[in-house]
């Protein structure tokens, strides 16, 4: 039996149905008069621009730094390449329970 060779596609539809189950939501994005920007907008517990690889591939110089970019300016920005992948994505947008800080009142 031949082994299914996995396209990009497989990796968007696995990405988009990992953003939905969890109750986010994914968006193509174009650009006017801008290249090399990540193609998919992930709102989940904050948003992420993900530029989505066929599998095994990475993103081209101009795209790594188009990423760079994003991220120096305190954006959130990545790529996927494989199931697995899509999976640490997932990880790194779960929910956090966010630290609380005891307040005293100030001693005068």
């Amino acid at each position: 039996m031949a082994v299914k060779k996995i396209l990009e596609r497989d990796i968007k539809k696995y990405l988009l149905k990992e953003v939905k189950i969890r109750g986010g939501i994914a968006r193509k994005v174009n650009y006017e008069n801008r290249k090399n920007a990540p193609d998919w907008l992930i709102i989940l517990n904050g948003m992420m621009l993900v530029e989505l690889k066929k599998p095994g591939e990475k993103p081209t110089p101009a795209q790594r730094r188009e990423i760079a970019d994003i991220v120096s300016k305190g954006g959130r920005a990545g790529y996927v390449s494989s199931f697995d992948e899509v999976d640490r994505l997932m990880h790194h947008m779960r929910p956090r329970l966010l630290p609380y800080t005891v307040f005293s009142p100030s001693t005068r």
